[in-house]
């Protein structure tokens, strides 16, 4: 079994900067990947952190449901209050924390930060694939201490986001009940990846009736792109999955 990372109450500070871990250079992006277990074990530390008052919200994102034990604190708040002094010692990402060699991707998740964390982790595991077993997680994939530009670089087709979802078989679409997750530059060349490498998409949005709205938002920015929202279907769980087809 992995170390599991300390909760953030009895974490060590290392003064004098932030450590690189040489995992972040060996192991190649499409490999920082965790698990279901990893992320049920997340979960736990971030409720652990909250029920402790150690996740404040972010007073520059702030969060009406913060204290709301179905969203939580928005993913800002978390990584700036749990992930980061987590990973902090160990100088690498989460994922690469718990599993140094990495993982293949074989599931990429876009999504908002604006969403509450507990929110974010309850969709991705109705919709995650039983086939598929390791999900790239930008939050938790990437190192979040340091220069995270020095990561990702001048080319996005090259940077960290772009290599898991080469690898990856299928993506999995965030909305939230804050905003559309194309308000994000990033959610939007993540798409575009995805119609490009003809990867299988698969939208959650909740409740049902909300779906096709919240599906069809963000559709005037793909048809500016020269892109076309088709072939979609909703399930019983207000889960949209289709192509999107060029």
């Amino acid at each position: 079994l992995p170390v599991l990372p300390l909760p953030p109450c009895h974490l060590p500070m290392r003064p004098g900067g932030v450590k690189r871990s040489n995992t972040l250079d060996e192991v190649d992006a499409s490999r920082w990947c965790i698990t279901r277990e990893d992320l049920k074990l997340f979960e736990r530390e971030v409720r652990e952190a909250c029920a402790q008052g150690q996740i404040p919200d972010s007073s520059e994102y702030p969060n009406p449901s913060h204290d709301n034990p179905k969203y939580g604190p928005n993913i800002y708040a978390v990584n700036e209050h749990y992930i980061k002094p987590a990973t902090r010692e160990a100088g690498t990402s989460w994922a690469l924390m718990l599993h140094p060699q990495g993982l293949p991707c074989d599931v990429f998740v876009t999504h908002s930060w604006a969403e509450g964390v507990f929110e974010f982790i309850s969709k991705v595991q109705r919709v995650w694939p039983r086939e598929l077993c390791h999900l790239y997680c930008c939050f938790l994939s990437n190192p979040q201490n340091g220069d995270l530009g020095d990561v990702i670089g001048l080319d996005p087709y090259h940077s960290p986001f772009a290599k898991a979802l080469f690898s990856a078989k299928t993506m999995l679409v965030v909305s939230n009940r804050k905003n559309s997750i194309y308000t994000r530059l990033w959610c939007v060349f993540e798409a575009s990846m995805a119609v490009e490498h003809n990867k299988k998409i698969i939208v959650c949005a909740t409740p049902q009736k909300r779906a096709v709205a919240v599906y069809l938002v963000p559709a005037p920015l793909f048809i500016f792109g020269g892109f076309i929202v088709g072939g979609y279907t909703v399930n019983g769980l207000g889960v949209i999955v289709g192509k999107w087809s060029v």
